[in-house]
């Protein structure tokens, strides 16, 4: 742990906004010393929102078994969210990386914060970025608050014109979020698709298997993104998990995408695997192979 940076720090007449800077980077060395500088801040709500995600997503990065250190700091980080999300320099990136930690940490009072962000989000969706509304429609989507529903339509028609600038994992996430809450938007899965296939190379595992599972889940037709992933999928079947082979298989059955020679080399990789399936995953396949 920095003791000494940390100390000098201290010692500085800072503004909040350095000290909260200062813990935040006490944390990637050790928990402690966090809590001690955010407690000589004199007012914590004078905390930009950007120094407060920043350490919400420090914290929520963190040894789960050392987060209770943290518990004096993240009820100030909180209300400086609170009393921040409506201000000129609270960037929508660090709205959408504050909604994402408050539901990683599971913040005791983190409700109230998130039904400000949302409302704050809804009137400023034209601003975020892709990665921004797949991190805030992942935070809402798990989250399972009922209300999210306005903010998800409101990311899907912004997103739209965005995708084709988007990455892999931003293109993915945005899907799962979708089909995860079940709630339908076909044009931006039909941009979705089209911005995807032109890079799927640059997909990993995890991505291809999310991607033909969110748009198998909702029933959206993409023949192109499919026969992509089937052609790229066949080639590195060994690098795929047995839960990823398993959401593969079951979204090309699902979505009466079979292709033959994609479900001969998975059924071969099942086979040689099958010790690391677990029963899920075993249902998964047995199903998709009894359709």
């Amino acid at each position: 742990m920095n003791r000494p940076f940390t100390a000098r720090a201290m010692r500085a007449n800072w503004h909040a906004a350095a000290l909260a800077g200062v813990a935040a980077e006490a944390v990637s060395d050790g928990h402690g010393d966090a809590d001690d500088a955010l407690s000589h801040c004199i007012d914590a709500n004078e905390i930009p929102v950007r120094a407060s995600a920043t350490m919400l997503s420090c914290i929520a990065k963190y040894d789960r078994r050392y987060r209770c250190e943290f518990d004096r700091i993240v009820p100030l980080l909180l209300d400086s969210i609170r009393v921040g999300v409506d201000k000129p320099d609270s960037d929508c990136r660090h709205l959408a990386n504050s909604a994402h930690s408050i539901v990683v940490l599971n913040c005791e009072g983190g409700r109230p914060v998130l039904d400000l962000i949302a409302n704050a989000a809804e009137r400023r969706i034209v601003e975020f970025d892709v990665t921004s509304l797949s991190t805030i429609a992942w935070a809402y989507v798990t989250s399972a608050i009922p209300s999210s529903e306005r903010l998800l339509r409101a990311i899907a028609r912004a997103a739209v014109p965005k995708l084709t600038e988007s990455n892999s994992r931003s293109l993915s996430t945005l899907a799962w979020a979708f089909a995860k809450s079940g709630l339908r938007a076909d044009t931006m899965f039909q941009a979705i698709a089209e911005a995807s296939v032109p890079k799927l190379d640059q997909f990993s595992c995890q991505s291809l298997s999310t991607m033909v599972w969110s748009f198998a889940t909702l029933n959206v037709p993409a023949p192109r993104l499919f026969q992509g992933v089937a052609n790229l999928a066949a080639r590195k079947l060994d690098d795929f998990s047995s839960l990823q082979l398993s959401n593969l298989l079951w979204a090309f059955v699902r979505a009466n995408e079979q292709d033959e020679i994609l479900l001969h080399s998975i059924s071969v990789a099942v086979t040689a695997r099958i010790h690391e399936f677990t029963p899920q995953g075993l249902y998964s396949v047995a199903w998709a192979f009894a359709r």
